[in-house]
């Protein structure tokens, strides 16, 4: 719950996280509040699940494409 997009790569598990629960996005759509779909956090975890680190992002994305090998992640926002 609260993440827009999940990849799982060779070394860790990246996920963009807008942090809002389902309810909350009900409650808000009722009340005509238009809240954005997209996150602004990536967590890295690795292939365990624990966590590695938190990117705060200066703008919302909703998905994201990782290459390890190059060690970037491209992030498309609209």
């Amino acid at each position: 719950m609260g993440f827009s997009d999940v990849q799982v790569a060779e070394n860790a598990i990246y996920a963009v996280f807008h942090g809002r629960s389902f309810k909350e996005i009900v409650k808000s759509a009722q009340a005509g509040v238009d809240l954005p779909d997209d996150g602004q956090f990536i967590y890295v975890f690795n292939l365990k699940g624990d966590p590695i680190c938190k990117y705060v992002l200066d703008d919302y994305i909703y998905g994201i494409f990782v290459d390890e090998k190059k060690y970037y992640c491209c992030c498309r926002c609209e």
